[in-house]
């Protein structure tokens, strides 16, 4: 039988912490199976990550990340401006 978790509210006090994979979609996905509640949909990043966030159920706050591109100072600066 399946454990049933209550998801506490985002709170300043609890855990981030940030996981880099190789699929942050698999990943995020295996999250949400395991009772986890989607914060942060997967998407692409203007810094060059595909991003997204959880929270399991301790209200612990995961990001999730896969590394795309390297860019220049510029280039992100610009991103942010068209964003």
């Amino acid at each position: 039988m399946a454990a049933a978790f209550h998801v506490k509210p985002h709170r300043r006090d609890c855990c981030h912490a940030i996981y880099y994979t190789e699929n942050v979609n698999k990943v995020l996905n295996q999250g949400l199976k395991a009772g986890a509640t989607n914060v942060m949909p997967v998407m692409d990043m203007f810094w060059g990550e595909r991003y997204g966030q959880l929270m399991d159920h301790f209200g612990h706050v995961w990001s999730i990340a896969t590394h795309k591109r390297n860019l220049r100072q510029e280039e992100i600066q610009k991103a942010v401006r068209l964003s």
